[in-house]
């Protein structure tokens, strides 16, 4: 009769150390599936709230250079300078940053060149914007006014 001899002490490998042993259960597949997926739809939601709010900004942003494009379509100065108008959209950074708080800056391109245009915007009693004064300022860095006074010549 032969058994195993198994020394005990400095010489035997000591044990690994459960998390049983401390009170503590080890995470099951299901526990850890459940943390990955309440993570994973926070991060899903957190995505699509923000990306929502680009797209309704952008839409918004969108409507409203349209209407500034249309009041400004006739304007005399941006006919005389730019031509017919083929790309208008809003400078957000440029309009965050200029002094008044009806005051925004869009980019212009027509067919006799490109500018700034920095227009003074309200809303009519149609609910469609207007523009009330503004500058262009061509590629060239002239600076035109979009309504000029009248030259009083007599």
């Amino acid at each position: 009769m032969s058994q195993e001899y198994q020394p005990v002490g400095p010489s035997s490998s000591p044990q690994p150390v459960m998390a049983e042993d401390f009170g503590q259960v080890p995470p099951t597949k299901k526990s850890r599936f459940l943390l990955w997926g309440c993570g994973g739809c926070a991060v899903v939601a957190i995505l699509g709230a923000a990306i929502g709010g680009w797209i309704v900004l952008s839409l918004g942003l969108a409507v409203f250079a349209g209407e500034v494009e249309a009041d400004l379509r006739d304007n005399p100065v941006i006919i005389e300078h730019l031509g017919r108008i083929e790309e208008f959209e809003v400078d957000l950074g440029k309009s965050i940053v200029t002094a008044g708080e009806e005051d925004y800056v869009f980019r212009a391109r027509g067919t006799k060149g490109s500018g700034l245009i920095t227009a003074t915007c309200v809303t009519n009693d149609s609910d469609v914007e207007e523009v009330v004064a503004g500058t262009v300022q061509l590629e060239s860095g002239e600076t035109l006014m979009l309504f000029p006074e009248p030259s009083t010549q007599q």
